[in-house]
């Protein structure tokens, strides 16, 4: 009897050593990245490497779908057939899941980096990044953006609570803005943009008079890179369809 016991404990102590040899490891569970190339004007063939491992080239419009291992390494962006990095991030690989990335190289926006990418927006909200093109009328300046709501009872500009710090030193924006695209009452809300000097502690006055810029009203349920520029100081915006 007790050698029958030791037998069947024997038995099942090799069994569980089996199973777990036979498990793949961490490494071995595949992890799915899906890597977008805008399509923007003249936008370069990119290719996609992660660490040292290229994992192929995306036509400018064209998306790609790449199987890695589980694990963290870098995501690179280079242009096509050259050692030219454009863009990189640090990533981590779960098993049994996709993340997607999107790409952007503009010339004329003066910008190439990751643009969102995540959950759908619904349709009563707005979701954008800022691309900084102010020109050398701020280049002195030690700038923070407020990102503000035109009042329609007061007639002034309140805060919505995002602000981007040092914004001069900031090319794209590196968090979405999410907010709401309406009032209750279906009146479109407006978004303001208001430059704060840290020397002064104040908000500045633009040549034209106005301490606040308009972003363009857009419509809910999409996402946008708000592209702020100047003449001769007096800022304005337009809008990068994503």
């Amino acid at each position: 009897m007790r050698l029958s016991l030791f037998l069947l404990l024997s038995a099942c102590s090799l069994f569980s050593i089996s199973c777990r040899k036979g498990e793949l490891p961490e490494s071995n569970y595949f992890s799915r990245v899906q890597v977008t190339n805008i399509d923007f004007p003249n936008a370069p063939d990119v290719d996609v490497r992660f660490e040292a491992k290229t994992l192929g080239t995306i036509a400018a419009s064209k998306y790609e779908t790449f199987n890695l291992n589980a694990g963290q390494g870098r995501l690179k962006i280079y242009k096509a057939n050259t050692d030219t990095l454009l863009a990189d991030t640090l990533v981590t690989l779960t098993k049994n899941t996709q993340q997607s990335f999107r790409f952007g190289y503009s010339e004329e926006f003066g910008f190439k980096g990751f643009v969102y990418a995540g959950a759908p927006i619904s349709q009563d909200t707005v979701a954008f990044q800022i691309l900084n093109n102010l020109g050398d009328y701020y280049k002195t300046y030690s700038i923070d953006l407020h990102i503000c709501v035109f009042n329609f009872d007061t007639g002034n500009p309140d805060e919505t609570g995002y602000v981007i710090n040092d914004f001069m030193k900031t090319r794209l924006s590196p968090n979405t803005i999410r907010l709401p695209y309406a009032a209750a009452d279906g009146t479109p809300y407006y978004y303001l943009g208001r430059l704060y000097d840290r020397a002064t502690g104040t908000f500045i006055v633009l040549p034209s008079g106005s301490d606040y810029f308009l972003f363009l009203q857009e419509y809910g349920g999409a996402y946008y890179i708000y592209n702020v520029h100047d003449d001769a100081g007096d800022v304005s915006s337009s809008t990068i369809y994503l």
